[in-house]
């Protein structure tokens, strides 16, 4: 995947601002009760006039699918060629498609994060 970067320079950005959803992608399949197919969402600052510099960073939680690289594919086209973080929180899933998440993101040289995206929506 990406390079590793210190969790505590986007955790902390992350915390002080508020942020909003700005895209956000769930799996359609289905699964047992209680397991969370993966939603991938991209964030960005609620700062009002931070435009075209807001914080912008990728959330991807839950379960792997067989849905969930053509998930990340619409969010990284819809991010464009900026390099933004990606928070992943994940309890595994399928290979297949966790290896073809980790070569997009490593292709577009992007950090990734392991940690969860919690937003005080303004």
């Amino acid at each position: 995947m990406g390079r590793m970067v210190s969790p505590g320079r986007w955790m902390l950005t992350a915390a002080v601002a508020a942020c909003l959803p700005a895209l956000s992608v769930r799996a359609q399949q289905t699964l047992p009760e209680g397991a969370k197919p993966m939603v991938v969402t991209v964030y960005r600052d609620a700062i009002p006039g931070c435009e075209p510099n807001c914080i912008t960073w990728i959330s991807a939680e839950g379960r792997i699918m067989a849905d969930t690289p053509a998930q990340f594919a619409k969010v990284l086209k819809a991010v464009g060629n900026r390099k933004v973080p990606v928070l992943i929180n994940s309890p595994g899933g399928e290979l297949r498609s966790a290896v073809a998440i980790s070569k997009m993101i490593r292709d577009r040289k992007l950090d990734v994060i392991v940690a969860r995206s919690r937003c005080r929506v303004p």
